[in-house]
């Protein structure tokens, strides 16, 4: 790829915002693609970069596209993925098509929706459509036969509609299970600021504003030795 010298003060300051020295670069335009500018940078003739302007007339704002997929896109699995731990009828079926339900809605949402329209907005219409697609498509196909769901009930330990499930099982195992259930409801409540303070702290990292990192780190550090006690350490004693 034959690059072009050039000395463009605004890829300077573009390229200052990344941490680095642009006091000589090359570039070249990329011409694949149809919904950004793209240009492949060379710094020194050693470090490579793809710099990429992205175009306001299909994404307006990066935090639109951000929304959109986790409030909308993400919503159409969530009620998938939450349910068929809680309902013991769910099968495949019912995975399947609420999971498609609702992110067909959600794109098609997003097609029609008037401009304004709040992320809390395209969550509902999506979790809505995922929850009544989940619901039909598990009621209008075969259930699980009850074996496997036995053997996925004694291997997972679920909440929810499995009464009949633990049931058949003895009273020591019943015991067993009550006390799991017990330290995982515990354990969810610690385990959730768990994740988002690790996250921040990876981020913190990233932008090295180092004091926040030290004190997430701690705060990260004192809830994993909590789940280690309250989780962790009991999972290779559950037969």
């Amino acid at each position: 790829m034959e690059l072009t010298q050039v000395n463009n003060s605004e890829l300077n300051n573009i390229l200052s915002n990344f941490d680095v020295n642009p006091s000589k670069f090359s570039y070249e335009k990329i011409n694949t693609g149809y919904i950004n500018d793209s240009y492949f940078i060379s710094i020194d003739d050693q470090k490579k970069y793809v710099l990429q302007k992205i175009n306001t007339n299909v994404f307006k704002n990066i935090n639109a596209i951000w929304g959109w997929i986790t409030m909308s896109i993400g919503s159409g699995l969530l009620i998938p993925m939450l349910l068929r731990w809680y309902w013991s009828r769910m099968n495949g079926w019912g995975f399947s098509i609420g999971t498609m339900a609702g992110m067909i809605s959600a794109i098609a949402f997003k097609a029609i929706a008037p401009v304004g329209v709040t992320e809390y907005t395209m969550f509902m219409v999506s979790s809505g459509a995922s929850l009544l697609g989940t619901i039909v498509g598990t009621l209008l196909t075969e259930p699980t036969d009850e074996e496997t769901l036995q053997n996925f009930y004694i291997k997972t330990r679920p909440f929810g509609t499995w009464g009949k499930f633990k049931n058949n099982l003895d009273k020591k195992q019943q015991m067993a299970i009550e006390a799991e259930n017990k330290r995982d409801i515990f354990s969810t409540f610690i385990a959730v600021p768990w994740q988002v303070t690790l996250f921040l702290f990876m981020m913190s990292l990233m932008f090295k504003t180092w004091t926040t990192a030290l004190i997430l780190g701690g705060i990260c550090g004192i809830l994993t030795i909590i789940l280690y006690f309250s989780w962790y350490k009991h999972l290779s004693t559950n037969e």
